[in-house]
């Protein structure tokens, strides 16, 4: 069994794709019949990639990403089934013999998650290790994922 994931890309992507979507369907399980966990969906997002967001396959490809279902981070080791509610196995889920038919996929339910691409952490580290202690006297803080101000 799949399921169809809708995922909102924030975070360190190009301005013009943060907060837009994508869509992907996912088996739950891989053909050795062991859980799909969230560092097995990080791999597919990579090599699934739709082709109409070429411009976004390079961030995808080498960009470290995180993943969030209702604002907790799914740990890499995250079996996905687990974080599925019933309601969302049976609306957002795609049977292999039913697939084709029906419902346009714009008009299909699908699990809503977040998806956020972080910057370089060795990137962030060398600019936050100035002298005097680490810390910037500006305003402006990188948290790795996102800039606060």
């Amino acid at each position: 069994m799949s399921v169809r994931i809708r995922f909102i890309l924030t975070g360190a992507c190009p301005p013009s794709y943060s907060g837009k979507q994508v869509q992907l369907n996912f088996p739950l399980e891989d053909e050795n019949g062991a859980p799909t966990t969230t560092a097995h969906l990080k791999q597919l997002i990579r090599t699934q990639w739709p082709e109409n967001m070429s411009e976004m396959k390079e961030v995808v490809e080498k960009t470290e990403m995180r993943v969030l279902k209702t604002g907790n981070l799914l740990s890499d080791d995250t079996q996905i089934r687990s974080v599925l509610t019933a309601t969302e196995l049976s609306e957002c889920s795609i049977n292999p013999s039913a697939e084709g038919s029906g419902r346009a996929d714009e008009d299909q339910k699908s699990v809503l998650m977040h998806l956020v691409f972080q910057s370089n952490q060795s990137q962030g580290r060398q600019r936050d290790g100035t002298a005097g202690g680490g810390r910037r006297d500006n305003a402006s803080h990188d948290s790795g994922c996102c800039t606060m101000l």
